[in-house]
């Protein structure tokens, strides 16, 4: 039987070889299809944020009163506040050119530390980790690397695409203490939401409200079904 550590390691593998594989793919689909996507993923995620993630916080904020909160606060307004500070505070020819640094450098922290849950998850449980896999790893195939040449040599894609396997490397080698993976998780929480809300839900007039309960009802119905398990 596989172990839980090395399951972790061989999806975050493979998760990384995908997103390489895709950069891009998305952006060319028609755009019809591209927003039934979308509209698919970010239906399915809203639903594993409120119906399981959070339930998984509140657990953890049961031992580390107030810390989980405070830091799923932190990670939802951490990228805001980085990215307001650039915009205002540096000269307009700069800010393209930073706000590409920044977004990458956080997408790449973002995928390394869901590397480094995701072990914790299913070393606790395949099924939680399972269920934590799925929306999460959706969320780094449609995240596309920011456009400038800068990023698009296949060293740098390679780089920004192995972060899951770096995070889920570091956790089977590095001994973590539960205390830090609550954390991550609170901070993953609170990021993810804000991703959620900001980047994949489509706005106005854009995406398809029949796919986006499609997931909502499918992802629904699976973690219900986990319930009676």
């Amino acid at each position: 039987m596989v172990s839980p550590t090395a399951l972790a390691l061989g999806l975050t593998l493979l998760l990384g070889a995908v997103d390489y594989a895709s950069e891009g793919i998305l952006a060319r689909y028609a755009t019809l299809y591209k927003e039934r996507f979308v509209s698919f993923v970010a239906g399915l995620s809203v639903t594993y944020i409120f119906l399981h993630l959070f339930p998984q916080v509140y657990s953890g904020a049961q031992a580390y009163p107030h810390l989980i909160f405070v830091l799923m606060l932190l990670g939802f307004v951490s990228y805001h506040l980085i990215e307001k500070w650039i915009y205002q505070h540096l000269p307009r020819e700069q800010i393209i050119e930073e706000v590409e640094h920044e977004h990458a450098i956080t997408i790449f922290f973002y995928h390394f530390f869901i590397g480094i849950v995701f072990v914790s998850l299913v070393s606790a449980s395949v099924l939680n980790g399972m269920l934590y896999f799925i929306p999460v790893s959706l969320h780094v195939i449609i995240n596309v690397l920011p456009h400038s040449h800068r990023f698009q040599h296949w060293r740098a894609r390679l780089f920004f695409s192995s972060a899951p396997f770096l995070g889920a490397a570091f956790a089977s080698i590095v001994s973590i203490p539960s205390i830090v993976n609550f954390g991550l998780l609170g901070l993953l929480a609170g990021l993810l939401l804000f991703l959620e809300a900001r980047e994949v839900i489509p706005r106005k007039r854009k995406g398809s409200p029949a796919f986006f309960l499609l997931g909502v009802l499918i992802y629904g119905a699976v973690i219900a079904w986990t319930w009676t398990i």
